[in-house]
C-alpha cells in the first residue's frame, strides 16, 4: 500500500508541475532556450518587428515578450530594435502565433531593417532601457518622443544628429516651421521619459 501511495504522489506532484509550467506566463527567451517554443522575427522597418512564435506539444500556452527585448539584425550595418512595453502572447488554443512588436531603433543613422533581415532576440542589454519601456502606458507616448529617449540611452547622440535625422526622416511631410515644433515636442518628451526613470537628461549630449 506504501508503494502505491507513494507512487500515487508522485503521479500527482509531476501533473502539478506539468499544470503549473503550461498554466504559467513564460518570458519568450527562457522559452527559447528551454526549447519549449521556437520563433523566428524579420524586419519590418523602424518601428516595428514581425515573426512567429511555436510552442512544442508540451509548451506554455502563454508567454510574454519583456520590455526592452532586444533585436539584432544579422546583415551588418543595419539598425537594432527594442520592444516597447509587455506583449502577451497566448497560445492557448494554438501552436503558432504571428506577431507584430512595436520597437524603436537602437542604431540611430544605420538602414532600417527590412523583411529579409533575420532579427534574433536577445536579453535586453542595457537595464535602463528596460526601466524605460517598461513604464506604465508607454506604447501610448508619442513614438518620436520614446525614440529620442531609446537613442539617447543606446547611441548617446549629439542634438545635431537626432535633429537632422528627425527632420530629414520623420518629419519630411511638414513645412520647416512645422518640423522644428515636431522635433523640439519629440526632444521634450525623451527628456520627460528619462526623468521617469530616474535619470538626468542633462548627462545625455543629446539635451546639451
Amino acid at each position: 500500500m506504501r508503494s502505491v501511495s507513494v507512487c500515487l504522489t508522485l503521479l500527482l506532484a509531476c501533473a502539478w508541475t506539468q499544470a503549473a509550467t503550461s498554466g504559467s506566463r513564460m518570458d519568450l527567451l527562457d522559452a527559447l532556450n528551454t526549447g519549449d517554443v521556437q520563433a523566428e522575427f524579420y524586419g519590418a522597418g523602424d518601428r516595428a518587428v514581425t515573426g512567429y512564435i511555436e510552442r512544442t506539444a508540451d509548451g506554455p500556452q502563454s508567454l510574454e515578450i519583456s520590455p526592452g527585448t532586444q533585436f539584432w539584425a544579422q546583415r551588418g550595418g543595419v539598425q537594432g530594435q527594442t520592444n516597447l512595453g509587455r506583449v502577451p502572447v497566448d497560445l492557448t488554443e494554438t501552436q503558432i502565433a504571428w506577431v507584430t512588436l512595436t520597437t524603436c531603433c537602437t542604431n540611430i543613422g544605420r538602414p532600417a531593417p527590412t523583411p529579409d533581415d533575420v532579427m534574433v532576440p536577445v536579453r535586453c542589454p542595457d537595464e535602463r532601457l528596460s526601466r524605460l519601456l517598461g513604464l506604465p502606458q508607454i506604447g501610448a507616448e508619442p513614438h518620436f518622443g520614446v525614440q529620442v529617449a531609446v537613442w539617447a540611452l543606446a547611441n548617446n547622440p549629439r542634438r545635431g544628429q537626432v535633429w537632422q535625422v528627425l527632420w530629414r526622416h520623420e518629419a519630411a511631410a511638414q513645412a520647416p516651421e512645422g518640423r522644428d515644433v515636431f522635433v523640439a515636442s519629440a526632444l521634450r518628451v525623451g527628456a520627460q521619459l528619462l526623468e521617469r526613470i530616474g535619470l538626468e537628461p542633462a548627462a545625455f549630449r543629446l539635451f546639451n
